[in-house]
């Protein structure tokens, strides 16, 4: 559906709602749900799947369930989610992947996504200073090895180290100040990052917050945000490969 609703929909996107028998779909605002409806009468909201306090694989378990039931019974189905149902969607993804090996053909639509409304509205460049993307979680989960020089985007703050379905995120607070010392390590306290919330209606504007790294814990918007942290310093110099494509002679 991308993330401005209505407005951010493909020609495609369109076209797979409106001729699909059945469409189940996953928003989190009435003004893309209307789109929805409009477009086909018979579609269905999943979101009343996320339960407070539901272990988060047991939501999406239901929610792989529930699109398999459809496909069995009604030939073809259409599912809609928020943004881009490639991003951070594992319903998404399991519900293909599982089609796919009953034997049945499923395809996924490329769509706009948060990234794509943080470089245009952050202004960041990927050719100049490139890019690393993490879940905030398994990010600090697991030790990778990302270079400060390139752009750092972090998705997924507010359900930082849950396995619940626990909104408003009230515990991630403390949890971002782990995430904060862990990231200070490596960019130090003053280095400046952004939150960012990309806009949903069409009136709105993304919400966007700079702060210094040591008050992100303390910032306004964290539990809706993704983080992007800008590069620190200059990439080093790859002088070896620098001389190698010197030596290539073009002949023409």
């Amino acid at each position: 559906m991308g993330m401005r609703a209505g407005l951010h929909m493909t020609v495609e996107t369109r076209l797979a709602i409106e001729q699909t028998s059945r469409v189940l779909y996953v928003v989190a605002d009435p003004v893309s749900e209307a789109c929805i409806l409009k477009l086909n009468p018979n579609a269905e909201s999943l979101w009343h799947m996320y339960q407070t306090g539901k272990p988060r694989i047991e939501i999406y378990e239901s929610i792989i369930a529930k699109i398999l039931d459809e496909l069995e019974s009604a030939g073809d189905v259409c599912v809609a989610f928020y943004g881009h149902a490639a991003v951070l969607s594992y319903p998404a993804w399991e519900s293909i992947r599982r089609a796919r090996a009953t034997g049945r053909r499923a395809r996924m639509l490329p769509a706009i996504s948060t990234e794509d409304s943080l470089f245009a509205d952050l202004g960041v460049d990927i050719g100049r200073a490139g890019l690393q993307s993490f879940e905030a979680t398994r990010f600090l989960y697991y030790e990778y090895n990302f270079d400060t020089s390139a752009g750092l985007l972090l998705w997924q703050l507010g359900g930082l180290g849950e396995t619940k379905w626990n909104p408003p995120h009230v515990a991630a607070r403390p949890r971002i100040q782990v995430l904060t010392d862990y990231l200070t390590k490596f960019y130090g306290p003053e280095h400046e990052v952004y939150l960012y919330h990309a806009p949903q209606l069409p009136t709105s504007r993304a919400l966007i917050e700079r702060v210094a790294l040591r008050d992100l814990p303390r910032a306004e918007f964290i539990s809706i945000s993704t983080l992007y942290l800008p590069p620190r310093g200059q990439p080093k110099a790859n002088e070896e490969n620098l001389r190698a494509l010197a030596r290539i002679e073009v002949r023409k």
